[in-house]
């Protein structure tokens, strides 16, 4: 699916909420970004426990 935003930020934002359910390929800055968000959120919320 295309997704289009006026930039590659906030479109990672928008995107973010959707998790491991979706893959986005490009821009590599919304990559970027998502990475950067996942971090953040960790440091926030520790890791996953363990199932």
């Amino acid at each position: 699916m295309r997704v289009d935003g006026p930039t590659p930020e906030v479109i990672a934002t928008q995107l973010a909420g959707l998790g491991a359910r979706v893959e986005v390929l490009d821009p590599p800055e919304a990559r970027e970004r998502l990475a950067r968000l996942a971090v953040e959120l960790a440091a926030v919320y520790g890791p996953p426990a363990a199932g």
